[in-house]
């Protein structure tokens, strides 16, 4: 193995797997000769850094290189290369592996992504610090030196290469459950429950990024954005006991996953973690009787999982959240404020509307699409104790998600309503 010290200001290491080729096929294809050597370069900046650390990021590279790849075909020999996400992170972790005690817990990262924006792609690379924490927590969590040495010697490429890689050592995950688990322990960093599932074991952090954080409902409806294999945390709270509803939308043509944190005061009460998959129309709604009891916050984990997006690209989706606070029934009629689910659901132009007041109220039935903007106000008028029901006919308009509010006093509630024509 050559090592050549080269004055150069604008890198500070780098390995070319050109070098490792035929001089013929690379001037076949590039134009360049190839030195036929296994060599790294370091530049005179590489000794500002240090350059155990960058001699031990190429030659990861390099060892990357000599295991995982197929002879190249003279007509495009890079379509056999590792995909980059998969490389830099094997590289990176190098240099975790090599440069620090692998076995030593609780260093310290304060270059952590998620501390400043955790919507950065996992696949599209673009970040060294993302790809060794996702290697790191692979390692840590998927076999140790078992995953590293199989996903290096696994020919498949990216995402196909890490599937196969886990199927090969045993385990029931796929790929979205261990990303899912990655971007939970990112947020959590919890070595105690479920031993550990949600946590680093070697390194530690400060809190990661809130998109957005409420504490008032209903919120309206709120719009975000996420790259592919990329998320967002948001986090919802309450001091006083109650219900709450999240609901979610995302871009129909792409894929979802949301994971729900029911949490106490800190990171480390962690009463459950779920996952709630969107249906076909990326729709999804979450319910949880008692926010402000032991449960004080609920963080939503908004994921996309979708390979199709490309580089730099982000996908829409909508939420909003609503708690609804003393809604026991009232004594002397039988009935609470409520809002029912509009019946048929989903419907085609006209569909049922019920709600109920215990007392004499000033009543709201609002109509909004999923973007919020008001479509209709079937109810403004004040409502004697008793159950209602109307008739909602929606008149000019398209086939999409609609939310049906209902407001009595201090009271508010949605259901969301379906229209396909």
């Amino acid at each position: 193995m050559y090592i050549l010290i080269i004055h150069e200001e604008g890198w500070t290491g780098y390995f070319d797997p050109a070098h490792q080729m035929s001089d013929s096929l690379v001037w076949a294809t590039w134009y360049k000769h190839s030195n036929q050597k296994e060599i790294i370069y370091l530049s005179e900046n590489a000794f500002t850094y240090g350059p155990e650390s960058i001699l031990a990021h190429e030659l990861g590279h390099m060892l990357h290189w000599g295991r995982d790849h197929s002879p190249e075909p003279p007509s495009d020999p890079e379509i056999y290369w590792e995909e980059s996400w998969i490389d830099e992170g094997f590289a990176t972790f190098a240099q975790v592996y090599l440069m620090e005690d692998i076995n030593q817990q609780d260093i310290y990262d304060s270059q952590a992504f998620f501390m400043y924006d955790p919507d950065m792609s996992l696949i599209n690379f673009s970040d060294y610090n993302l790809v060794k924490l996702w290697m790191t927590f692979m390692w840590e969590h998927f076999g140790a030196e078992n995953f590293i040495g199989t996903l290096i010697n696994e020919q498949a490429n990216g995402i196909e290469g890490v599937v196969k890689t886990l199927s090969t050592l045993g385990y029931i995950e796929s790929f979205d459950e261990s990303f899912e688990q990655w971007i939970i322990s990112n947020f959590l960093d919890n070595k105690s429950y479920l031993g550990g599932k949600y946590g680093y074991f070697h390194y530690n952090f400060s809190p990661c990024m809130i998109a957005a954080h409420y504490n008032q409902y209903p919120t309206g409806v709120k719009t975000g954005s996420v790259s592919s294999y990329a998320n967002d945390y948001i986090l919802f709270s309450s001091s006083a006991p109650g219900q709450i509803n999240i609901y979610f939308n995302g871009t129909d043509s792409s894929k979802f996953r949301l994971s729900f944190l029911k949490l106490g005061n800190s990171t480390s009460q962690i009463y459950s973690v779920e996952t709630l998959l969107p249906d076909s129309n990326n729709d999804a709604t979450f319910h949880f009787d008692s926010l402000g009891a032991d449960v004080k916050r609920i963080v939503m984990v908004v994921m996309n999982t979708d390979t199709s997006i490309n580089e730099e690209e982000k996908v829409m989706y909508t939420y909003n959240a609503e708690t609804v606070l003393g809604i026991e029934d009232d004594p002397g009629t039988g009935l609470g404020f409520r809002l029912f689910q509009n019946y048929p659901n989903p419907f085609n132009n006209t569909t049922v509307i019920r709600y109920s007041v215990p007392e004499l109220s000033f009543v709201k039935v609002k109509i909004f699409d999923i973007i919020g903007n008001e479509v209709s106000v079937p109810v403004c008028e004040e409502k004697s104790p008793g159950m209602y029901e109307l008739t909602w006919t929606a008149v000019n308009l398209p086939s999409g998600i609609y939310l049906c509010r209902f407001n009595a006093g201090s009271y508010f509630d949605t259901e969301k309503m379906i229209l396909i024509k």
